[in-house]
C-alpha cells in the first residue's frame, strides 16, 4: 500500500498496516468511553431519595410491587412510600435534604435527577486564592420533585456546601405547589384540610387552579389551600404538630444505623418461616429468614434487624401480636 507525505510516496508493509489500524482502533474506542463517560457525569438519573430510618408499619410501592420498607431502599421516579398507624419515616435526599412523614401518610416521588456542572477554571495569569478553589469544583444540581398525597409531613434542607445547588417542588396534595429554596417547612395534606408553615428560609406556593403565586420568606407564615391566603400561627401550635413527624425513638425504630436484632421464631420447616415473613410484608415490617444446623436439626429463625437500639428492639417485641406465629420474641 501507498502512502503520501511531503517527500513523495512510500510504501506501507502490511504489518505496518496492522499496527496503524490497531491503533486507531484503540483511540476511537478510549473517545467513545471518555464521551461516554462525560455525558453520564454531566446529567444523570440517579437516587434522589433514600430511606434513612421508620417505624412500621411503612412500605415502598415501585413498579407494580408492594414490599415493607428497609433501611437505605432506593425511592425512584414513580415509586410511592407510604405509611400505616403509628408508622413513620424518614427520608434522604442526594444533597442531604430530610423528608418525614407522619402516620397513614403517602409520597410519591415525580422526578428527580443529579446533574454536574462544570466549574469555570480560574484565569491563568492569577493564583487561585484558597477561597475560590471550593468554588472552582463541579457543582451537583439536584432538580427533583415530590407529592404528598396525604399525611402530615416535614421538609428541612441541608446546610449545602458551594458543590450543591438544588431545585425541588413539593406537591400539596392536588391543590397547589411549593417552590423550595433552603428551607424548614412542615405541612399536612388531608381530606379537607391542606396548608404548610414556613419555619426558615423563603418559599413559593402555587395553587393547582392557576392562581398567583404566594410568597412566604417569614418563620411563622402558614398558607392554607381551602382559602388561598397566607396568614401566622404561633410557636405553640407548631410545637403542637411537630411530633407527628419525630420518629419515636425506643418504640421500635428501624434505621441505617442500628444493630440490634430481634427473633421471633424458630421452625424447623422453612415454609413455616416463610409464611410468617410473607405475613408480616402485608402488615409493613420487614423480617429474613436465617438457617442454622444446631445438633443436626435445622432451624428457620426469622428475624427483624438493625433496630435503633435494643429499647427500639424490646419495644417491637412488645408491640408484635404474641401469636402461634411468632411466641416469645427475644433480642440477639
Amino acid at each position: 500500500m501507498l502512502y503520501a507525505n511531503q517527500d513523495g510516496f512510500h510504501k506501507v508493509e502490511a504489518e505496518e498496516l496492522s499496527v496503524m489500524t490497531f491503533l486507531l482502533n484503540r483511540v476511537f474506542t478510549l473517545l467513545l468511553l471518555l464521551s461516554a463517560a462525560f455525558a453520564s457525569s454531566v446529567s444523570h438519573a440517579a437516587d434522589v431519595m433514600s430511606v434513612e430510618a421508620f417505624q412500621y408499619p411503612a412500605w415502598l410501592d415501585s413498579q407494580g410491587q408492594t414490599e415493607p420498607l428497609r433501611p437505605g431502599d432506593a425511592v425512584r421516579i414513580g415509586d410511592n412510600v407510604r405509611t400505616g398507624a403509628g408508622g413513620k419515616v424518614w427520608l434522604t435526599m442526594a444533597d442531604g435534604a430530610r423528608v418525614k412523614l407522619g402516620e397513614n401518610a403517602s409520597l410519591s416521588l415525580e422526578r428527580g435527577a443529579v446533574e454536574q456542572k462544570p466549574a469555570a477554571a480560574p484565569a491563568a495569569s492569577t493564583p487561585e486564592p484558597a477561597s475560590a478553589q471550593a468554588q472552582s469544583r463541579p457543582v451537583q444540581f439536584l432538580r427533583g420533585a415530590f407529592n404528598v398525597v396525604e399525611g402530615a409531613f416535614r421538609y428541612t434542607s441541608a446546610k449545602l456546601e458551594t458543590v450543591w445547588e438544588r431545585q425541588v417542588d413539593i406537591g400539596l396534595g392536588s391543590v397547589a405547589t411549593i417552590g423550595i429554596r433552603g428551607t424548614d417547612l412542615w405541612g399536612q395534606v388531608g381530606s379537607d384540610d391542606q396548608f404548610v408553615v414556613l419555619l426558615e428560609g423563603d418559599i413559593n406556593v402555587t395553587p393547582a387552579d392557576g392562581s398567583a403565586p404566594t410568597n412566604m420568606n417569614k418563620p411563622l407564615e402558614i398558607y392554607k389551600a381551602q382559602n388561598n391566603q397566607k396568614s401566622t400561627v404561633d410557636m405553640a401550635a407548631v410545637q403542637a404538630l411537630a411530633p407527628e413527624t419525630e420518629l419515636d425513638f425506643g418504640t421500635g425504630v428501624i434505621s441505617l444505623d442500628g444493630s440490634q436484632r430481634l427473633q421471633l421464631a424458630s421452625y424447623t420447616q422453612q415454609r413455616g418461616a416463610n409464611a410468617l415473613v410473607n405475613r408480616l410484608a402485608t402488615e409493613g415490617l420487614a423480617a429474613d429468614v436465617e438457617s442454622a444446623t444446631v445438633n443436626g436439626q435445622t432451624w428457620h429463625r426469622v428475624v427483624v434487624t438493625q433496630l435503633d437500639s435494643y429499647g427500639d428492639a424490646r419495644a417491637l417485641a412488645q408491640r408484635l401480636p404474641q401469636d402461634d406465629a411468632i411466641g416469645s420474641p427475644w433480642v440477639r
